[in-house]
This record gives structure tokens, C-alpha cells and sequence, in this order.
């Protein structure tokens, strides 16, 4: 995948700003546009209120909405400019629930970068990459709270499982694991599961140029996500894809699951793909 458009959701936050600078870092590494999209949606309180309320005080509520508008926009340039300057970029302002809105633009974009949610988010305010990736069709990036700096230098590793949100996944960073000199490429189950005829990712792998090293972990003793987080830092990678979760979303968020951990606990970017 080449990615030359760019969209990144921002809302203010400290989290946020994680994700311009990694976006803005990206946007000059590939010569991609970066739009920026500022997504919030009315609180239901305001809703029921509303009918009640007089002109002025509806204007007040507006002018309310227009001032974040201007200081999101105004934030975001700022960002760039510091981190990247020069990168081309536009800003959207679409009122709505933020997964719904950046899932929706986002059909339309290469890339899409998230901030990691913070645990106290809501639908009215934050976004859940997991959610945006399932319904936008598209690899959305999350950008940990610690992000510093995008390490071109630095290796990535590649959650294998031979599913269908793995190879997506894979397919969508390929432009990223080219520039990466170290690929791990991880799988948790029996190698042969990896290693055969028609099945071989490594093979695939090489064959667009890109050298990489297979790591087959047994199932059980640990938790999936925090074998995957575990070989990022033993690599020192600086980039992890994977697939997003193939069970629904409801038993993910019943149950828990590796695609939740992962995000909720990763401290470099993750690409991820359903």
C-alpha cells in the first residue's frame, strides 16, 4: 500500500497531540497529505435541553462549539509546524459521535492515526481504533501516549496468526516493514503452521525484498497480548501490525481480548487491520 493520504483525529488532548506529531512524522517520511478531522458530538443533556432554550442562549451554545473548532485547528497547525513543517495538510469539522465520523471519512484515506484511548474515554469525546479500523475498511495507527519519535531505524514485528485480519494487515504495512532493516515476524502456535508450501509469509516476505526472522512462541503460560508486547521489546521494534480481533466485538468487550490488551498497553505505534 502506498500511502500518500493521511488522516488523523484530534480533539485537543494530550493523547491527541501523540497522534498529530506521529501522523505529521509519517506524512513527511511518505510526502503524504495529513488532514486533520475534529470530531464531537452534542451531549445528550444538551440535546434535551435544547428545545427549551432561548435564541441567545442557543447562539452561546454554538459560538461554544465554533471557539473549540478554532483552538483544535489552531492546535493542530501549531503541532505540524513544530514537528514537520512544510507537510501539506487540511482540516475537517464534522459533528457526530467521533468512532462513526472518523470511520466514515477515513473510507477515503490510506492511513488513519489514533491516539491510544485514554480509559476514561466515551463515545462522545475519544475514539476506539479497534472500532474505527472494523468500520472503516481502512489500517488505522495508534499512537502511544509515550510516542516521541518515529524510528525509521528501528525493526517492527508482525503478529502472524494466518488469519484473515493478519493479512490484511500485513498487505497495508507493507510500505512501512520496507523501510524497516529488522522484521519479526511472530507467530504463537506450531512453526509448521507457518512454514509450508503456499503458507509462507517469510517467503512472501522476500519476495518483495524485505529480510525477516520467525519467532514461534507455545500458546498458554502467558496471555497472547503480552507475548506479542514481550517480543516488541525484546526486538526493540519500533512498529507493531497486526490484525484486529476476529471474534465479535461484543466478546471482545465482554471477555477482553488480545486486540484490547495490545492497544490498551503498547508503548510504540501499532498498525492495525480487520
Amino acid at each position: 500500500m502506498s500511502i500518500k493520504n493521511i488522516l488523523v483525529s484530534f480533539n485537543g488532548t494530550d493523547r491527541a497531540k501523540q497522534a498529530v506529531k506521529l501522523a505529521a512524522a509519517l506524512a513527511r517520511r511518505y510526502d503524504a497529505h495529513l488532514s486533520c478531522v475534529f470530531a464531537h458530538a452534542v451531549p445528550y443533556t444538551s440535546i434535551q435541553v435544547q428545545p427549551y432554550l432561548t435564541e441567545a442562549a442557543l447562539e452561546q451554545l454554538n459560538d461554544g462549539f465554533k471557539d473549540s473548532e478554532n483552538r483544535c485547528k489552531a492546535e493542530f497547525e501549531e503541532i505540524v509546524d513544530q514537528q514537520e513543517q512544510g507537510v501539506r495538510t487540511s482540516f475537517i469539522c464534522e459533528m457526530g459521535f467521533p468512532n462513526a465520523v472518523i470511520a466514515k471519512i477515513g473510507r477515503a484515506y490510506d492511513l488513519i492515526v489514533i491516539a491510544q484511548p485514554d480509559d476514561d474515554a466515551t463515545p462522545y469525546n475519544d475514539t476506539f481504533p479497534d472500532d474505527v479500523a472494523l468500520k472503516s475498511g481502512r489500517p488505522v495507527m495508534i499512537a502511544p501516549i509515550s510516542f516521541e519519535m518515529f524510528e525509521l531505524g528501528r525493526g517492527a514485528v508482525l503478529a502472524w496468526d494466518g488469519e484473515r485480519a493478519a493479512a490484511r494487515a500485513l498487505s497495508d504495512a507493507m510500505d512501512l516493514l520496507e523501510d524497516k532493516q529488522k522484521i519479526t515476524v511472530l507467530h504463537v502456535g506450531k512453526e509448521e503452521d507457518v512454514r509450508k508450501p503456499g503458507h509462507d509469509v517469510l517467503e512472501h516476505l522476500s519476495r518483495h525484498g524485505i529480510s525477516a526472522k520467525l519467532n514461534v512462541q507455545p500458546p498458554g503460560g502467558i496471555k497472547t497480548a503480552d507475548i506479542i508486547l514481550n517480543t516488541c521489546a525484546e526486538t526493540d521494534a519500533g512498529l507493531l501490525v497486526m490484525g484486529a480481533y476476529e471474534h465479535s466485538r461484543f466478546s471482545e468487550i465482554l471477555l477482553g481480548g488480545i486486540t484490547r490488551d495490545v492497544v490498551a498497553k503498547s508503548h510504540i505505534p501499532v498498525l492495525m487491520s480487520h
